[in-house]
């Protein structure tokens, strides 16, 4: 299988049609006789040795944003999130993420094996400057949003052994996402 690079969307849509499709096969790029980019799974005999193999980012599949039930104004500890109408809106912001210098999770540790104290995990940000007005976070387990506010630490509640894998949105007044952070891996021991 190969496909001529055309134009930039092309070969956004091409490299994740690519990584869902061929989950563990490597993906090789060349230029074929035409002068064209070229990507696919198994270069021609012609281009084999001027072919290189690309590293295809991480796809991470989420829920959709909602905004959770929060009646308490303690933001330690948040509730899961329920289904709501409201979604984060796909528009880019007005206000820039360039407002935050850092944006990342501090706690669980990447790679790292904890213990759930009573199955609750507390999420620990590093959000530099502190979170402005109206600004928010959602965080998401596993693809899940399971909890969402306003402070640098939130609680998921429940959460059971094994592996895990969680990143946090940072979201505007209007919930218009600002911008993510890498996702951590980590395992909750029995």
């Amino acid at each position: 299988m190969s496909l001529v690079y055309k134009k930039p969307l092309l070969i956004s849509l091409l490299l994740v049609a690519l990584m869902s499709s061929l989950v563990q096969a490597q993906v090789f790029r060349w230029t074929n006789a035409e002068g064209n980019t070229v990507y696919g799974d198994k270069p021609p005999e012609s281009a084999k040795a001027k072919a290189s193999q690309i590293e295809l980012p991480a796809l991470t599949i989420a829920d959709g944003f909602g905004s959770p039930d929060v009646n308490n104004e303690n933001t330690e500890a948040v509730t899961p999130a329920t289904a709501t109408d409201r979604s984060l809106n796909s528009a880019v912001s007005e206000e820039t993420d360039a407002r935050y210098q850092q944006f990342s999770v501090h706690y669980p540790p990447a790679n790292g094996s904890i213990r759930a104290r009573q199955n609750d995990l507390s999420v620990q940000l590093n959000i530099q400057p502190s979170l402005q007005a109206g600004h928010g976070v959602a965080v998401y387990l596993n693809g899940k949003q399971v909890a969402s506010g306003q402070a640098d630490r939130l609680t998921i509640r429940d959460i059971s052994s094994g592996q895990h894998s969680l990143f946090v949105v940072l979201h505007d007044k209007n919930n218009n996402m600002l911008t993510n952070t890498e996702s951590v891996n980590f395992t909750i021991l029995p």
